[in-house]
């Protein structure tokens, strides 16, 4: 039986002439198009990291200087404290530094005639690691300077001296506004102050630099002479905050 052979027409799935095709030229736009979205995925990307980073930066600073400044504030509301009338009250008060003593129940018996020794507590700016980044120390009676908060590149003491109805703002005991305001001496200044004023300038540590600061900060000073820091000739990040803390064992 002779078997017949018919021809068929099949259509190929490759056209060579192009008719439903994609051409080299469409090609290279899809890619140009895939490559630009991708691009912008990236910068998108990059941009929300260095913000996220920035923003964590910032707020480390932000918790170190407030971890120094809320022990300070603590510590400062007891200076003054001496429910035994054995003395007590501010040794030194300087625009970058002080000094001050008050009793503490050692032995928790709540009598303070047995106690003999005032507790001490001195802060004050010094390198501690040697860095050449000062920080702020902290210093308990005659034992040596411990480090409180690091990367600080300033720190002012600012005091409001009070005498009956006259009260004046100043950053140092031996103000010649201090006596001339309210009619005391030197030796008497320390007894009539009533609150102090921290001011703290931190910045972010050398290996978390971001960009460059151009900020002149001018610390928020109540009666002391006008004053502006600008930064050090490097980049990275700072904060000012500043807290008044009332001295309210202190009567001159």
């Amino acid at each position: 039986m002779d078997s017949t052979i018919q021809s068929r027409n099949f259509k190929s799935g490759i056209h060579l002439n192009n008719e439903d095709g994609v051409t080299l030229i469409e090609v290279m736009v899809y890619v140009v198009i895939a490559g630009m979205m991708l691009g912008a995925a990236v910068m998108l990307f990059t941009g929300q990291n260095k913000t996220y980073n920035r923003q964590d930066i910032i707020a480390e600073i932000q918790q170190n200087i407030r971890g120094a400044t809320n022990l300070m504030v603590s510590e400062l509301r007891f200076a003054g404290f001496d429910p035994a009338k054995k003395g007590a009250g501010f040794l030194a008060a300087a625009n970058d530094g002080l000094s001050f003593e008050y009793w503490e129940d050692t032995d928790g018996d709540g009598d303070y005639e047995d106690e003999t020794t005032p507790r001490k507590i001195q802060y004050g700016l010094y390198d501690a690691y040697g860095d050449g980044v000062t920080d702020i120390g902290r210093k308990v009676g005659a034992s040596a300077w411990m480090p409180l908060a690091e990367n600080i590149e300033k720190l002012r003491f600012e005091y409001l001296y009070w005498n009956y109805n006259t009260e004046v703002w100043a950053w140092a005991s031996s103000a010649s506004a201090i006596k001339v305001a309210l009619g005391i001496s030197d030796n008497k200044a320390l007894e009539q102050i009533r609150a102090v004023k921290i001011i703290v300038l931190g910045r972010s540590r050398s290996s978390a630099f971001t960009s460059t600061d151009s900020t002149v900060y001018r610390p928020p000073l109540e009666g002391s002479a006008s004053e502006t820091w600008s930064p050090t000739a490097d980049s990275g990040d700072r904060r000012l905050m500043s807290v008044v803390v009332q001295c309210r064992n202190i009567r001159g």
